[in-house]
Order: structure tokens, then C-alpha cells, then sequence
């Protein structure tokens, strides 16, 4: 976990389509309630290890909404 791809426990995967095309995009993990159980935890871990967990909510929020409004003020650069 902790940021990385890693298999579901059962081993099962499937094959991801592009609906377009019906191309196969990839095989990814086939998770289930305890891989997601992992990765709420991994989640949860880094949350509470990350200098985000000791700020207020509005603090965040302010540096997310920079964030976006730098994105937005950037969108036609971005798109190229």
C-alpha cells in the first residue's frame, strides 16, 4: 500500500475497456471489502503522517481553493 498499486488479496483482476473502441485499456485489481479495508487504513496512515492532519479544515480549504483558482486561471495552458 502506502502509495503503491498492489494486487487485491484474492489475486482476481479485470480488464478495463475504452467504451469507444472496446479496446482493452489494462488488468487492474479486483478489489473487495478488505482490500478496501487496506487501503481506507494506508489512507488514514498517511492522513494522520502528513503535515495536513495537524492544520484546520478552513487553512486547507483556503490552499485548495488557490490551487483550483490557479488551475482555472491556467486551464487553456494546461489543456495544450
Amino acid at each position: 500500500m502506502a502509495g503503491q498499486f498492489c494486487d487485491s488479496l484474492s489475486g482476481k483482476t479485470f480488464t478495463t475497456v475504452n467504451p469507444t473502441t472496446n479496446q482493452a485499456l489494462t488488468t487492474v485489481a479486483d478489489g473487495q471489502a478488505e482490500d478496501i479495508d487496506r487501503a481506507v487504513a494506508a489512507a488514514k496512515k498517511a492522513f494522520t503522517d502528513s503535515p495536513w492532519s495537524g492544520m484546520k479544515a478552513k487553512d486547507r480549504a483556503r490552499i485548495l481553493d488557490r490551487i483550483a483558482d490557479t488551475i482555472e486561471a491556467h486551464g487553456e495552458e494546461l489543456a495544450q
